[in-house]
């Protein structure tokens, strides 16, 4: 797996190495903590108490075990504030 050094260097080191030829490519991508990533179908709450815990602004949207795509901090909170003022409209 990924050592402390930078992505490159442990790249770097198996790239030449024939016996690494058959490894498969997911050993060098990042993968999301479990706290990184939400699912499709998880509440609003959920959500904003991963990017709590985070601090990240972007959170990995998974259905099931398929990457569908990203959540942002910015889009839930503009989202939120369209919600209220739509409401205190009515």
């Amino acid at each position: 797996m990924i050592s402390g050094g930078s992505i490159l260097d442990d790249v770097r080191e198996d790239m030449f190495n024939k016996e690494k030829y058959n490894t498969p490519v997911a050993r060098y991508l990042l993968q999301p903590l479990a706290n990184e990533k939400v699912y499709i179908d998880d509440s609003m709450e959920s959500v904003m108490e991963k990017f709590n815990q985070t601090g990240n602004y972007n959170l990995v949207v998974l259905d099931k075990r398929k990457y569908v795509g990203f959540v942002s901090r910015a889009n839930v909170f503009n989202a939120y504030r369209q919600t209220l003022i739509d409401v205190s409209h009515e």
